[in-house]
């Protein structure tokens, strides 16, 4: 959701009145060449609390950020889409690196918390 208004003040010449996370895909809608997102990162505090990272062929989701323990679990999703196999242990590196977006990227909400990162 965070492209459209990016998207939507490009193509109508104006400026984004809002900073945030959204980039415009205006490119793709007029058939031209788009610059490939760097990452996706998603949250949510419901069913437990969670955070996720997409870059590359690369996912990274935290789980359990509402009560712990919290589990990271790292997938290569082009050989393994169905993400059944849990590379974290195998690529610690990896998953420091992806880690470190889900720390920046993460902005605590007073309305909805994640209890094991949030400040109290």
């Amino acid at each position: 959701f965070e492209d459209w208004l990016p998207t939507l003040a490009e193509l109508c010449g104006a400026k984004n009145p809002l900073a945030g996370d959204g980039i415009s895909f205006a490119a793709t809608l007029l058939g031209e060449a788009q610059p490939a997102r760097p990452f996706l990162y998603r949250e949510f505090a419901g069913y437990g609390g969670w955070q996720a990272v997409w870059v590359g062929d690369h996912k990274l989701v935290r789980k359990n950020l509402q009560k712990g323990p919290v589990a990271t679990e790292l997938y290569e999703l082009t050989t393994d889409p169905s993400e059944t196999k849990d590379l974290a242990a195998a690529e610690a590196a990896r998953v420091q690196e992806l880690a470190a977006i889900l720390v920046r990227e993460h902005v605590a909400s007073p309305t909805f918390p994640l209890q094991t990162i949030d400040p109290k």
